[in-house]
C-alpha cells in the first residue's frame, strides 16, 4: 500500500475534524432574508429588525439573530455552488 504523503503544516487531505461549522444566523439560513428587501409594507421594519424569518411557522421580523441559534427550522442555507452540494433536488 502506497502512502499517502502528507503536508506537514495542513495535516491529511481527508481530515475535516477541523472544518468550520456554520453559525446560526439568520444570514446563513435558507429561511432568513434581509427585511429591507421585503415585499411593502414589510420592508417597513428594516430600520428596526434589520432581518425576518420567512419560515411559515413563525414569518415575521426577528428581535434579535439570537433567536437562530435555538431555532429548530434553521436550515443551512446551500448556495448553487456549494461543494456540499448533491444534486438538482435541492433548493
Amino acid at each position: 500500500m502506497a502512502e499517502i504523503p502528507m503536508d506537514a503544516v495542513t495535516g491529511p487531505a481527508d481530515s475535516l475534524s477541523n472544518a468550520p461549522t456554520p453559525r446560526r444566523t439568520p444570514q446563513s439560513c435558507r429561511w432568513g432574508a434581509s427585511t429591507l428587501y421585503l415585499a411593502f409594507p414589510d420592508w417597513l421594519n428594516a430600520w428596526d429588525s434589520p432581518w425576518s424569518c420567512r419560515h411559515p411557522l413563525h414569518t415575521g421580523p426577528l428581535e434579535t439573530v439570537d433567536t437562530c441559534t435555538t431555532c429548530p427550522e434553521w436550515t443551512l442555507w446551500e448556495r448553487p455552488g456549494d461543494r456540499g452540494r448533491t444534486g438538482p433536488e435541492q433548493t
